[in-house]
């Protein structure tokens, strides 16, 4: 099967199982126990294969871009940074939402609206032709602008094909540096990581078409609150 028609229709169905994973998920329950509920719900729509290790993360944890799940309890009113994907037709699939169950605090909906301004000002740079560098540096300087730039800690984005991390690598490594082509499947995945207290990322995938790009997962819902 085609790469892009593997990931989107992979995409979709995680989009209709998405919503009831976010009906179930509940404080009280342990970073382990979501990991674990996300499978079964995953399972039940058909998928039994992962792109890598599910990362679950609350409050203070969720300051570690790859955190690994413990058994802290989430509570109400903290950051759950999810970063899942899986492995459908021989093709991977990478998606990061952070949510917050109850009410938001003024910095929780501050903090993600500068994530998501990140993102959409790198995803307008998308194109075939365009380095990789300048889709970072985008993503950089409004996070930068925004008074938070020491706080985003990793790459802007990778390639995602029948492995998790691909070229091309949207990086500020100049030995990184690529040029996107028509067909390339990247990830936008800007980030605030503040040791201690909390960490947010939106991470989404797209394809690159010659004028601009297209969201593979503009189904799954990117709201703050389930």
């Amino acid at each position: 099967m085609n790469k892009i028609i593997a990931q989107t229709t992979a995409l979709k169905i995680i989009a209709r199982a998405w919503p009831v994973f976010l009906r179930q998920l509940r404080p009280g329950l342990t970073e382990k126990q979501v990991v674990k509920l996300l499978y079964q719900v995953l399972r039940a729509y058909g998928f039994s294969a992962w792109a890598f290790p599910t990362i679950v993360a609350a409050g203070a944890n969720a300051a570690e871009p790859h955190h690994v799940p413990t058994n802290r309890i989430i509570k109400t009113r903290e950051f759950i940074k999810i970063d899942f994907g899986v492995r459908y037709k021989g093709y991977c699939t990478d998606v990061t939402r952070t949510i917050v169950l109850g009410k938001p605090s003024a910095l929780q909906r501050k903090l993600f609206r500068i994530v998501c301004t990140a993102q959409q000002r790198a995803v307008r740079l998308l194109r075939a032709g365009i380095e990789t560098r300048l889709i970072d540096q985008t993503a950089r300087a409004s996070i930068t602008r925004a008074g938070y730039g020491k706080y985003f800690i990793h790459s802007t984005g990778h390639g995602v094909s029948q492995t998790i991390h691909a070229r091309p690598f949207l990086s500020p490594n100049p030995r990184r540096n690529a040029i996107l082509k028509v067909g390339d499947v990247v990830t936008i995945e800007p980030g605030i990581y503040i040791p201690d207290k909390l960490g947010i990322r939106i991470e989404d995938m797209y394809v690159v078409t010659r004028t601009g790009s297209r969201c593979l997962s503009a189904t799954i819902s990117i709201t703050l609150t389930p």
